[in-house]
């Protein structure tokens, strides 16, 4: 289990949103879909592929707030594991290639767990998983599907970053 990366995530008022992205712009860092044109959109500031911040005006289906969001190698073994050190765990959902876990941290702050999915590659109708998915890793769904089904656990999943 691997820590890839960090992602900071601020969901606002619309004027709010983009008065910190203005700041941050301001300070030199390159928003990387500023468009320039039209209402303010969202900005993310990337520091690596795998970690940077990101600001959205709150619409209908995002909820203002703040999310911190770990890259992880293996999202499943990070939320089987806050499973086991007696935390709530939301998920999973798969969007944009990645799969996600969500939770709150101790004081409240949000949280979520990303991996990349893996691919599968077809050979003559055949599928082969190219996940290098071993023994140890089918365990560690076993182990999170069981502890998601515990009556703690609620296992529905919201739209946040």
């Amino acid at each position: 289990m691997q820590l890839l990366g960090v992602r900071f995530c601020l969901v606002a008022d619309p004027e709010q949103a983009e008065s910190v992205a203005d700041a941050l712009t301001g300070l030199g860092l390159s928003n990387l879909i500023d468009a320039g044109v039209g209402p303010f959109a969202g900005a993310i500031f990337s520091a690596s592929d795998d970690s940077w911040a990101e600001f959205w005006p709150s619409q209908p289906g995002m909820t203002e707030g703040v999310v911190l969001q770990f890259v992880v190698d293996d999202a499943d073994a990070f939320a089987a594991r806050a499973l086991r050190q007696g935390m709530s765990v939301e998920g999973p959902v798969t969007v944009y290639g990645e799969r996600i876990y969500f939770t709150v941290l101790p004081g409240g702050l949000a949280a979520s767990f990303h991996s990349r999915v893996a691919q599968r590659l077809t050979v003559r109708g055949a599928g082969h998983d190219t996940s290098g998915a071993d023994d140890s890793e089918t365990m560690v769904e076993d182990d999170l599907e069981e502890a998601m089904r515990g009556p703690e656990t609620r296992r529905k999943t919201r739209g946040r970053c």
